[in-house]
């Protein structure tokens, strides 16, 4: 399955679904391979094939780490690629919930940063800022610094709407604060392969 994942992020999908074949070969409800297998599918659009992979992994998952991330991803193809925000907010709410369950506190408040950007997207601005205060408060920055990042800026805006502007301004400059410094960590770390 590993191998099977390698050969997906280089764009050989072909290899890749065979690789995850033999795995389902050997166990049908072998989450990390049903995963791959919908990863495959998401990006030859096959989306029914997508569905049920997702819904496999949900259904007969032992490991409740790949329910929860078979939870994400589908909201997440639900919200990018059939703008089915409704859904994608039930999926990731799910996930969030599991996660919470799990003790999984930094997974469950990056779920709400997601949940808050379906909100926002909606135009359901109460719930979005009341998703993102919470993210805001339950990331942690070593951990999560980008999704941190992003979760203040954008509850930023909504503070900004309300017309708290030193609210805002003092969340988006430490959102963006965040984001320069992983930014500049990543520059660094590409400096020394060389």
């Amino acid at each position: 399955v590993e191998l099977g994942l390698v050969d997906h992020a280089q764009g050989e999908n072909e290899r890749a679904a065979k690789r995850f074949g033999k795995a389902l070969d050997i166990d049908a409800h072998h989450a990390p391979a049903l995963l791959g297998m919908a990863l495959i599918y998401e990006d030859q659009e096959q989306y029914d094939n997508c569905w049920k992979s997702y819904n496999a992994v949900i259904h007969n998952a032992s490991n409740r780490d790949g329910v929860i991330l078979a939870y994400l991803r589908k909201g997440r193809v639900l919200d990018e690629r059939k703008e089915r925000l409704d859904k994608a907010a039930e999926h990731y709410e799910r996930a969030r919930r599991l996660a919470d369950d799990l003790g999984l506190s930094q997974r469950a408040a990056q779920l709400r940063a997601d949940i808050g950007t379906v909100r926002l997207q909606e135009g359901r601005h109460d719930e979005a800022r009341e998703h993102y205060q919470a993210a805001v408060e339950a990331l942690d920055p070593r951990f999560a610094p980008v999704a941190l990042g992003l979760a203040e800026g954008n509850l930023a805006i909504l503070e900004q709407e309300q017309g708290a502007l030193e609210r805002a301004a003092e969340l988006l400059a430490r959102g963006m604060g965040r984001l320069r410094s992983v930014g500049h960590r990543l520059y660094v770390a590409h400096l020394g392969v060389y």
